[in-house]
């Protein structure tokens, strides 16, 4: 009997001699390669996207007619919308110019560069109403540079009162213009049973 210890050794993992697939898939598990773990991943994510896809697809051709389909807009509808959008962006202005305090509140736009600049204007599509919207524009801006000397300094700031009136006037000669834009809607919602 020797007195010297034995050498402790550690063993390697024994996956067996065993050669079946469900052993060589057992030790692929156990320590994956990169071709495992890609294949693995792939098969985790194809599931739910296999579970899914028909009802994507069943909606996409159900719906698709809905983005297929060309929809027209009546040519007067067009011409009354555009402009009368602006029309509320005018009565603003208009407003704020009536109780200017500050040079910035009167001559904060200017209504010949700015949003009424003639290439603006010619956008909108032909029509009574983008020539309101376009003749409101320049009186405006007249009145604006008529009065422009009242509202110079911030400390001399008075609006007259002709400038009031004749913006009164614009507005009330805009909205009279406007009065029968959507009476042709309002029609056709009566005349519906």
């Amino acid at each position: 009997m020797s007195s010297s210890p034995e050498p402790y050794r550690i063993a390697p993992i024994d996956f067996g001699d065993n050669d079946s697939a469900f052993a060589r898939f057992r030790r692929q598990l156990r320590n994956p390669s990169l071709l495992t773990f890609i294949v693995l991943t792939l098969v985790v994510l194809a599931v739910p996207v296999l579970i899914l896809l028909p009802g994507f697809y069943s909606g996409a051709r159900e719906n698709i007619r809905y983005f297929t389909t060309e929809f027209t807009v009546n040519l007067f509808e067009l011409q009354v919308a555009v402009p009368s959008n602006i029309v509320p962006y005018l009565r603003q202005r208009m407003e704020i110019m009536r109780n200017a305090s500050a040079p910035t509140e009167w001559n904060g736009v200017s209504f010949d560069s700015g949003p009424c600049n003639l290439d603006n204007l010619t956008e909108l599509p032909e029509g009574k109403y983008a020539d309101a919207v376009a003749v409101a524009c320049q009186r405006i801006y007249t009145v604006q540079t008529t009065y422009g000397a009242s509202c110079a300094t911030a400390a001399a700031c008075e609006v007259p009162v002709a400038a009031v009136t004749e913006l009164d006037e614009i507005e009330s000669d805009l909205l009279l213009e406007f009065a029968d834009a959507y009476s042709y809607l309002a029609e056709e919602e009566t005349s519906e049973p």
